[in-house]
């Protein structure tokens, strides 16, 4: 159809073809019938709204093979005109939450016109027909060129409001702060269910307000489809404890929650959002759990206690927002990048041998005094777990012990008792001479397996 209302009665090319009502079988529809050119009531449209439709009628011309950036990506017209429309039903159905953005007063009054028209419609509908609850429909688009021009303009605005982040937060004025609540609006369910599905970027700034998932103390009974879709990292990129550095460039500390449960949960997170799946799924794929034990049981109450702390603050998207802007800084070009999952299947079984141990402490300086450090197998185990910390950016907790298990029951028992006491003189800030000499050789050691595991 080249114009609307074609069967109407014959009007005059400048006579406005706005339906009052839309005629049925034989029944011809009745149009407005003004003169555009005549009315003396009529508006001039603003300078902004001109250079747009001008914009969009250049991307209409078949002949024209330009790009358009939407939501910070460059995409073809057909992926900007569907983030156009999504857009745009988001702003009607939420009106006035986004009048700010109008481009003027009267532009603004001209979208309220259409909101009140489409509410007493629909509940018109509902007076008619009590036992149906009528919805209101925001899908046709409105009569007015004023609220139409205004809609488009906001719609336009949003997309190019900067990256994925930057539209984002745009939307997250528009939708619930609950995930489980904005998708269960009617533009949540639209826009996960159409078959027409929006841009990249459109997507990649949504999806993460529209999916959650943990429930707090509790476990989500569906596997959960990722949320983002970087270009240059995957999982296997994650280690199994987020780094200090990490942590504190991205996360705000959370009141009365352990920092150690925040970045073992951003981790799983991490995972989740990239990958899908569940957190235990996740905690398995990281070597934090394996899938169905009590271990697992404790990685979803932690997760439920950081969730359930994030709210409580005084941002209570803070860690979302932390989430998201770790995931964008991995995605640049100039991110350095490392297979942690690599490092993990190279060292599952690994442990420092005796010639590679002998060889090392023959390095190590003389301790002064009476007293000489034990340097037999559990301090070669202490010392392999310390190297695959250093590799993997893991827990400790967690590191293989092949040397460990080969030991006798009660030998086993009694290197448990003194693991945490070993380990907490590495870690402290002035861990003495013996253990300082003694990490700097384990980390020249870690050094020289990251090359070899890395260029495998």
């Amino acid at each position: 159809m080249l114009l609307p209302a074609m069967r109407a009665a014959p009007l005059h090319p400048a006579q406005c073809r706005a339906a009052d009502e839309f005629g049925l079988g034989r029944t011809r529809p009745i149009c407005c019938g003004s003169r555009l050119d005549h009315n003396p009531n009529r508006r001039s449209a603003i300078p902004d709204l001109l250079a747009l439709q001008h914009e969009i009628l250049n991307l209409l011309d078949p002949d024209d093979i330009s790009q358009i950036v939407s939501a910070g990506r460059p995409v073809d017209p057909i992926l900007y005109f569907t983030d156009l429309q999504a857009l745009t039903l988001l702003v009607c159905s939420t009106w006035p939450s986004a009048r700010d953005l109008s481009p003027s007063d009267d532009t603004a009054n001209a979208i309220d016109h259409h909101v009140e028209s489409q509410q007493r419609h629909a509940a018109e509908r509902q007076r008619r027909s009590p036992s149906i609850k009528a919805r209101v429909i925001f899908d046709p688009p409105p009569a007015d060129a004023a609220a139409s021009a205004g809609l488009t303009h906001i719609a336009d605005r949003v997309l190019r409001s900067g990256g994925p982040d930057e539209v984002r937060e745009q939307l997250r004025s528009l939708l619930p702060a609950s995930s489980r609540r904005a998708s269960r609006t009617p533009w949540g369910l639209r826009v996960s269910r159409t078959t027409t599905p929006c841009s990249e970027g459109l997507r990649t700034a949504y999806e993460p307000l529209l999916k959650a998932f943990t429930k707090a103390g509790g476990q989500p009974q569906a596997r959960r489809e990722p949320v983002i879709r970087p270009h240059r990292w995957g999982p296997e990129h994650i280690p199994a404890l987020l780094p200090k550095a990490w942590y504190e460039r991205h996360f705000t500390p959370l009141a009365d929650v352990n920092p150690v449960f925040v970045r073992r949960t951003a981790v799983l997170r991490l995972v989740q959002m990239v990958a899908g799946g569940s957190l235990g799924e996740a905690a398995g794929f990281l070597g934090i759990a394996v899938t169905h034990t009590a271990r697992q049981g404790r990685i979803y109450s932690g997760a439920g206690y950081v969730h359930s702390g994030a709210r409580r603050q005084a941002d209570p998207l803070a860690f979302e927002a932390g989430l998201n802007s770790l995931a964008a800084e991995l995605d640049e070009p100039t991110t350095p990048l490392i297979n942690y999952l690599r490092r993990r299947q190279a060292l599952e079984t690994w442990s420092i041998d005796k010639p590679t141990w002998n060889d090392l402490i023959t390095r190590l300086p003389p301790v002064p005094g009476p007293q000489r450090p034990e340097l037999g197998d559990r301090k070669r185990q202490i010392a392999s777990i310390f190297v695959w910390v250093e590799l993997t950016a893991g827990e400790h907790h967690f590191a293989p012990r092949p040397i460990e298990a080969a030991q006798p029951p009660e030998i086993q028992h009694a290197w448990r008792l003194r693991r945490n006491t070993i380990w907490s003189r590495m870690q402290r800030d002035r861990p003495g001479p013996h253990y300082t000499s003694l990490m700097i050789e384990l980390r020249k050691l870690a050094a020289s397996l990251a090359r070899t595991i890395d260029t495998t």
